[in-house]
């Protein structure tokens, strides 16, 4: 109920403070830009743990061990650290450094970020097939897999950030547009992988093109001996303790922004508020933090929440939202009235002061009752009886309803189907879909055309014997029954077909694959 009022109200505080720094308001597009890009929810949070504001990286050489660096966006901008960002961390810093763009090249930024946590940012940006893992099934919003280590000495050291206050399961946190990290090649990472983006990302350019990620061990189905190391697999978020003190580096800034802050079916409060309590410490020893937004010092934290007028349709999602809590109040307080009998006083107290007391409404309730039943008896016996219809013969209605199907013909042909535990139709069409997803025509009654298959002997030849048995299928040429188990078998064994496809590992002759078999005679 907090996290709901408090981001209801901010939300009523964000649009006065979209303003031009003349003082002039903004265009409405922008206003509603700078209110989703911004991170006022995320300073409302850095004000909640009570943490004080900085005005300048100067500030970061007194006391390091009660400083935390946020740096967002901009990762240029911590070459401005005095005596550098590693000295920072080990003299007992906490750094918090978020952006989807990669460092420049050969700068001092890049180089302190290698030797801090042994990784840099990819500069393209990451999408994901699979949508069901993605925020309101966008490819650009992948939810973060959180990752433990198997190394139990890494495990006891390594920050879970994606644990649920109020219990339950692990915390979905949604990214908008992220990258990934990359590793350092001279040596190992110094940080564990935290978190990953879900499987089947593919890099995407400015120009649009998607390819694979490039630079690691880990391919969909490989055999990986430690899937959370990042040479293996790409990670989204690293973290650990470095000298004295912490460290977190995540591949996208946007986790943090309004947009993806102010949903409540996401948890990216929660993990925010994780993460910094993490990089406060035992006891919050860490109380002053520098927050750094694309190169510009942010130095309000305290956010005035006030009270404002929520829309209906806000009012309504909010109620919605705790409608079990509303309910169960509720339905408290009615039985709280029941049990001090406060509906039979008030009803007899209101009857009384309008001139009927308890004797008088008991004469006139019987006097009431006694004409209602005489007024029923009289309808009953001298009109409804008199001119009634023959009840013992069928109506047209119900006589007409019996020669009806109950079901639909498809549903009658599924039915049957799967009582006969036979779904060779159904998986002909699957088959058929799946080669017209590849660009693969299927004729009916078309013999399996020539598939060209990579790799070693006992391999073409498993690979080449599932294409062709396939094929039979798609074509109708294959009568072999077909129960429902085996039918998610072949959807999954045809999805790692397309995937080796996309691999180049097999391939298709279109030509003999358009040509109708030939009948005898």
């Amino acid at each position: 109920m907090r996290r709901a009022v408090t981001l209801a109200l901010l939300l009523a505080a964000l649009a006065p403070q979209a303003r031009a720094q003349e003082g002039e308001p903004l265009p409405l597009a922008e206003r509603r830009r700078a209110v989703r890009e911004g991170t006022h929810v995320f300073r409302r949070i850095l004000a909640d743990a009570e943490l004080s504001p900085l005005d300048s990286f100067d500030a970061l050489a007194r006391s390091p061990k009660r400083t935390i660096l946020i740096v967002l966006g901009d990762l240029n901008q911590i070459e401005k650290v005095p005596g550098g960002l590693e000295k920072f961390v080990r003299d007992g810093g906490a750094v918090l450094l978020a952006s989807d763009r990669a460092v420049r090249k050969d700068s001092e930024a890049r180089a302190q970020l290698l030797r801090i946590a042994g990784v840099t940012i990819q500069a393209e940006t990451v999408v994901s097939q699979e949508l069901t893992s993605c925020y309101k099934m966008l490819d650009y919003c992948p939810f973060l897999l959180p990752w433990v280590s198997t190394d139990p000495v890494v495990r006891s050291t390594q920050p879970f950030l994606f644990r649920n206050p109020e219990g339950g399961d692990d915390l979905r946190v949604a990214t908008n547009t992220p990258s990934v990290l990359l590793p350092q090649r001279l040596r190992l990472p110094i940080l564990a992988t935290l978190a990953t983006p879900p499987g089947r990302c593919l890099v995407e350019s400015a120009e649009g093109r998607r390819e694979a990620i490039r630079g690691y061990v880990y391919q969909p189905g490989s055999d990986v001996p430690d899937p959370t190391d990042i040479r293996n697999y790409p990670a989204f978020m690293v973290g650990g303790e470095v000298g004295a003190g912490r460290v977190l580096v995540l591949a996208d800034h946007s986790v943090f922004i309004n947009e993806m802050m102010l949903p409540l079916d996401v948890k990216n409060v929660e993990f925010t508020s994780n993460a910094i309590a993490w990089l406060q410490g035992e006891n919050g020893l860490r109380d002053r933090a520098l927050l750094v937004e694309d190169g510009r010092i942010e130095t309000k934290f305290d956010i005035p929440v006030k009270s404002g007028t929520i829309p209906p349709a806000e009012a309504l999602r909010l109620l919605f939202a705790k409608r079990n809590l509303l309910l169960a109040k509720g339905e408290e307080k009615l039985a709280e009235l029941e049990d001090r009998g406060f509906y039979d006083n008030a009803l007899i107290d209101w009857l009384a002061r309008r001139g009927m007391p308890p004797g008088r409404l008991a004469y006139w309730s019987a006097g009431v009752a006694t004409a209602l039943l005489a007024l029923l008896l009289l309808i009953r016996l001298a009109v409804r009886y008199r001119f009634s219809h023959d009840q013992t013969a069928p109506s047209l209605v119900s006589a007409v309803s019996g020669n009806f199907p109950s079901r639909s013909l498809a549903e009658q042909r599924n039915q049957a189907l799967l009582r006969r535990n036979n779904l060779n139709e159904p998986a002909g069409a699957l088959a058929r879909h799946w080669f017209a997803g590849l660009g693969v025509e299927v004729p009916p009654g078309s013999a399996a055309p020539a598939f060209r298959v990579k790799g070693g002997w006992g391999e073409r030849r498993r690979r080449a014997r599932r294409l062709r048995a396939l094929w039979e299928l798609a074509s109708g040429k294959s009568a072999a029954p077909v129960s429902a188990p085996q039918i998610w078998r072949l959807q999954r064994e045809m999805e790692e077909l397309a995937a080796a496809k996309g691999r180049g590992e097999w391939s298709v002759d279109q030509a003999e694959a358009r040509q109708p078999a030939r009948t005898a005679g």
